[in-house]
C-alpha cells in the first residue's frame, strides 16, 4: 500500500459504490472552480462521485464547493491540511470508493464525454488498467495556445503522431511507455488525461510527498511498467497553463530542475530492480536515463560554463564510457532534424535494445 509516503486506498469498489471516482484536490482556485464543476456536472457518464479535498483554501473556493455539494449529492467536500500538492491528491484516494479515478485538477476542465468515453475504452480492452486520452492546452483566458506549448507539438505527442497513432484507438502493453519515458518524459503528460483501475494505486501505493511537483511523474513511470493502457483518441482534457499551476511548476528550468527528475528516473529503476531485475537490466544497458543525463549535463553547462559543467558531463560518461559517448554523438548528429525528431530517435532506440516492440 505504500511507496515513499504515499498512500491508497483499497483495491476494488465497495458495493454499492459509484464506478468512478472523480478527485478534485484544490487549495484557492476560486477562480477558476466554476468552470471545473461545470465540466464535471455536464459529464454523460453519471454514475461518478466527487471527492473534493480542499487545503483551507481562503479565496472563496470553500463557499463554492460547499455550495455545490449541497446542490449535487454525489460531491462530498473535505477541508484537509495545507501540506502540499500531492498529500491532498493522497488525502483524496483514501476516500475514494470507485473502481476507476478520474483527476478532476481544480484549473482544468474536460470535455462532456470524457468519462464515458475513457470507460469505454476500458470495456473494448479488459485487460488495460488504464485509459488516457488526448489533450488541448488552454491559457489562462481559456483561449488555445499556440505552437509548441500544446501537448500535439510535445515529445509524446510529435512521437505518436509520427507513427500515425493518434487518430486511432491502440493499447500500449506494458512496460512500453515506462521504456519511451526516458527520452520523451512523463509517459502521461498530465493527470487529467486519464482514467485509472484504483487497484493500481492500491498495488503501488499513491503520491510521494518529498519530490515536489514531480510526483506524478515518478508514480506514472511505476505505473506504465506494470499496467497495459489504451490510448482513446480525442482532445477531451483541457489543461489550463497558468503562473500557478502544477503544470508550469513541474516545467524543467534549471539544473536544479533537471537534478529532481534524474533523481526520479533513479528511483524509479531502483524499485523496478526490486520488482523485474531482467527488465530493470535490459532498460539500464539500453541507455534508460542517458537522454536525461545528457540533458542535464547541458543545463549545467549553459548555467555554470564549460569548466564548471564538466562534473555533469562526467556523470554522463561514468560507466558507459565510450558507449555513452557514442549516444551523445547520435543526439548531435540528428539535432538538425529538430529536438522531437531527436526524442524520438533515442526512444526507439532505448525500446529496440530492451527488447519492447512498438
Amino acid at each position: 500500500m505504500r511507496n515513499g509516503d504515499g498512500q491508497a486506498g483499497g483495491a476494488d469498489g465497495a458495493a454499492g459504490a459509484p464506478l468512478v471516482s472523480v478527485l478534485l484536490p484544490t487549495c484557492n482556485r476560486a477562480a477558476y472552480l466554476p468552470e471545473r464543476i461545470a465540466s464535471i456536472e455536464r459529464q454523460t457518464f453519471r454514475d461518478f462521485e466527487v471527492i473534493v479535498c480542499d487545503s483551507n483554501s481562503t479565496d472563496g473556493s470553500r463557499e463554492l464547493l460547499g455550495a455545490w455539494a449541497r446542490r449535487d449529492a454525489r460531491a462530498r467536500v473535505f477541508q484537509v491540511p495545507r501540506a502540499g500538492i500531492y498529500p491532498a491528491w493522497n488525502e483524496c484516494l483514501r476516500r475514494a470508493r470507485g473502481k476507476y479515478v478520474h483527476w478532476a485538477t481544480s484549473d482544468d476542465t474536460m470535455a462532456p464525454e470524457t468519462l464515458e468515453r475513457l470507460l469505454g475504452g476500458l470495456s473494448r480492452h479488459p485487460g488495460c488498467r488504464v485509459a488516457l486520452c488526448g489533450l488541448a492546452v488552454v491559457g489562462d483566458d481559456g483561449r488555445l495556445v499556440p505552437g509548441e506549448a500544446q501537448w500535439l507539438n510535445s515529445p509524446w505527442g510529435v512521437f505518436w503522431g509520427r507513427l500515425g497513432f493518434l487518430e486511432r484507438e491502440h493499447v500500449r502493453r506494458a512496460p512500453l511507455d515506462m521504456a519511451l519515458a526516458g527520452a520523451l518524459h512523463n509517459p502521461w503528460h498530465s493527470s487529467n488525461q486519464l482514467l485509472v483501475e484504483r487497484s493500481l494505486y492500491a498495488e503501488l501505493g499513491g503520491y510521494r510527498t518529498d519530490l515536489g511537483p514531480g510526483a506524478d511523474f515518478e508514480w506514472n513511470i511505476r505505473a506504465a511498467a506494470v499496467a497495459d493502457a489504451v490510448f482513446v483518441p480525442g482532445a477531451m482534457a483541457v489543461l489550463r497553463r497558468h503562473g500557478g499551476s502544477a503544470t508550469a511548476l513541474n516545467r524543467t528550468r534549471n539544473t536544479a530542475d533537471m537534478d529532481i527528475k534524474i533523481r526520479i528516473l533513479s528511483l524509479a529503476l531502483e524499485w523496478l530492480r526490486g520488482r523485474d531485475a531482467g527488465l530493470a537490466a535490459r532498460l539500464e544497458a539500453a541507455g534508460w536515463r542517458e537522454p536525461f543525463l545528457l540533458q542535464g549535463a547541458f543545463y549545467h553547462w549553459r548555467e555554470r560554463g564549460w569548466l564548471r559543467g564538466l562534473p555533469a558531463l562526467a556523470r554522463f560518461l561514468a560507466g558507459g564510457g565510450l558507449s555513452r559517448a557514442g549516444f551523445a554523438l547520435c543526439f548531435l548528429a540528428n539535432a538538425a532534424r529538430g529536438k522531437e525528431a531527436v526524442r524520438g530517435a533515442l526512444a526507439r532506440r532505448v525500446a529496440r535494445r530492451a527488447g519492447l516492440p512498438l
